[in-house]
């Protein structure tokens, strides 16, 4: 059942947040070009939030099945679903819901399948203003309490497109001869007489507009959306069509279990995009928006293995430290100036032999499994070079030898062997030996403290500020799986039911609204869940504050409704004196003819508090 709070809750965050203005700001290019008519626009948002908490769906028919039919009266003339006088009233359409999605699609669609006439500076310039109304609604949703960014987890998450796909098959010449663009039709034949032209490169867009044009039956086609792989249920990859939603979490400093007043999981920035595209760009957007830079991010394999200089390098630019698993053939000893460099980081040139490949464990492994992988480990971290200074953009990082830092003793450091001895320690058996090996010490054994080494890229891409397979790094890395609990959640059938479906307008701009919607609804719950772990906690927020209960509903007579208008239309005039707009409320009121001032459907008005139905069974 919608409760009072649910509403308040939503018109807090579509309000809070500002998007309806930087949506009305981004569809005109300049100050001067007119401004788009979005005064519904704020119901339909409402709408899409009200229904993912009670229904599970963002669609835009369902956000008006429950503006219309499952508000009570008051409320839908509070929030202006009913407007006018009561002689002359009025209840929105959904027509004039999809109206509002129309502008934003014509003015704001910015993929290369459904705006390929745009040009990329046009192009660029809609998706910042999508962005920023992503990260407008997610700041909304921290607003309510303190949000810690100094450690973020990032993944991508596949959803399926509710169109269909269009197929990739090439046109046949008789098809591109009906096609009326000259440009399109030249390109195309070229084409085709080259044999070029296998629709899955960069024509594909123009092949798929071709065939919307010729066939017509093809217009449920999302030319948005793409094909990419993504894991199953089963944990398998399997492929789907549709978008990837990038998305980035804050990263709570204990667990809930340890820790019940620890922060909630929230999201922070996220972008949808056509399946299978590059994550880096869209990544280091999101993490450039936010408020302050994280000092650490959480990633997978797809990620790390990125070009170093695409990826790892932007990140140390950025102050920031990336934590990973490794890929089974990551392992093995690159050598560098005698060196050994294995899983990302330096060790002793005379550490024992076979150290060098150690396996991580399955996630159904047994404790006996995950305790022998552990203890290997820590029998090779003995032998790892201490890092002095952390690694460089450029790959440089500056160690000392283990047994300097006393983890080891070594005969070519004075004193370290009994030293060693005493404390139960390593003791390197066989050092380098210029004379035996007829090669100079390695410049790690030959310095009196510490060495600079400038690491080859498959190096510099598996280093990480914690030893790789080590307890500590587990406990640092670990955490990633917030991010994934968090498309777990949102994909709940229970919750807010993220799946094929959830919305059914296509192209991007609708698609990064929707998810918009849905990570507002799932950060709405997550903080309210936590709330819920600390009751004795003050709740001085909106969406923190108790909530009395469900809404009471019923039919209402002839004269309940009159006294509903009465009620109305005292607020709205008590509105407009309190902006300064005195009303004589006998003259306004008295004209069938006369529409409530659109001035009084402000914002201030909105943001009445909601009363209980006085005539409400």
């Amino acid at each position: 059942m919608i409760t009072p709070g649910d509403i308040q809750r939503a018109q807090y965050c579509i309000q809070e947040s500002g998007i309806i203005g930087i949506l009305q700001n981004g569809m005109t290019r300049s100050n001067r070009g007119r401004k788009p008519n979005l005064t519904k626009l704020e119901l339909v948002f409402v709408g899409m939030l009200l229904s993912l908490k009670e229904r599970g769906t963002a669609t835009i028919t369902s956000a008006h099945r429950i503006l219309t039919e499952d508000l009570p009266f008051n409320e839908q003339l509070r929030l202006g679903v009913i407007s006018g006088t009561p002689e002359k009233s009025r209840k929105l359409s959904l027509s004039d819901c999809y109206y509002q999605v129309e502008i934003i699609s014509n003015r704001l669609d910015y993929g290369h399948g459904t705006r390929l006439t745009v040009t990329q500076d046009e192009r660029d310039r809609r998706r910042r203003v999508i962005l920023d109304v992503n990260n407008a609604l997610m700041d909304a949703v921290a607003s309510a309490t303190p949000i810690n960014d100094s450690t973020v987890a990032i993944d991508g998450s596949g959803w399926w497109a509710w169109a269909k796909h269009g197929g990739y098959d090439p046109p046949s010449v008789e098809e591109v001869e009906r096609i009326g663009d000259p440009v399109v039709r030249d390109k195309l034949l070229e084409g085709i007489r080259k044999g070029e032209l296998t629709g899955d490169g960069p024509d594909a867009a123009t092949i798929r507009l071709m065939k919307q044009s010729v066939d017509k039956s093809t217009t449920s086609v999302d030319q948005d959306a793409g094909w990419g792989g993504k894991t199953s249920k089963s944990g398998d990859p399997e492929p789907f069509f549709g978008f990837m939603a990038h998305t980035l979490v804050n990263v709570p400093d204990a667990k809930i279990d340890d820790d019940p007043s620890t922060q909630a999981v929230v999201v922070r920035r996220f972008e949808v995009t056509r399946a299978a595209d590059d994550v880096v760009g869209p990544t280091f957007a999101l993490i450039d928006s936010l408020p302050a830079m994280p000092n650490h991010i959480l990633v997978d394999r797809l990620y790390n293995h990125k070009q170093y200089a695409r990826w790892q390098k932007p990140l140390i630019e950025r102050g920031i430290r990336q934590h990973f698993d490794l890929r089974s053939d990551d392992h093995g000893a690159v050598y560098v100036d005698g060196v050994p460099f294995i899983d990302g980081c330096g060790h002793c040139p005379a550490m024992p032999k076979g150290m060098d490949v150690i396996q991580r464990h399955g996630i159904f492994a047994s404790r006996e499994e995950r305790d022998a992988f552990h203890t290997a480990i820590a029998e090779r971290e003995q032998y790892a070079l201490v890092t002095r200074n952390q690694q460089t953009p450029e790959g440089k990082i500056k160690y000392e030898c283990p047994a300097v830092a006393g983890k080891v003793g070594c005969p070519l450091r004075a004193g370290s062997v009994d030293a060693a001895a005493a404390a139960g320690k390593p003791i390197i058996a066989e050092p380098p030996n210029e004379r035996r090996d007829g090669i100079p010490l390695p410049r790690i054994c030959s310095t009196k403290t510490s060495a600079w080494y400038t690491m080859p890229e498959a190096v510099a891409k598996n280093n990480q500020s914690t030893y790789w397979g080590s307890r500590t790094w587990l406990a640092t890395y670990q955490p990633r799986t917030y991010v994934e609990g968090v498309f777990g959640n949102a994909k709940n059938s229970s919750a807010e039911n993220l799946g094929r479906g959830t919305t059914q307008v296509m192209g991007l701009v609708w698609a990064n609204i929707a998810m918009g919607m849905v990570f507002t609804a799932f950060g709405i719950r997550s903080l309210r869940n936590r709330q819920a772990r600390n009751p004795d906690e003050i709740r001085d927020h909106v969406l923190l504050a108790h909530d009395p209960g469900p809404l009471p509903w019923g039919i209402l007579t002839q004269e309940q409704i009159d006294r509903e208008w009465e009620i109305h239309i005292d607020q709205v005039v008590l509105t407009l004196e309190d902006l300064g707009e005195p009303v004589d409320r006998t003259e306004e009121v008295a004209s069938t003819e006369l529409e409530l001032p659109k001035r009084a459907e402000s914002r201030d008005l909105r943001r009445m508090p909601i009363e209980v139905p006085s005539g409400a069974n």
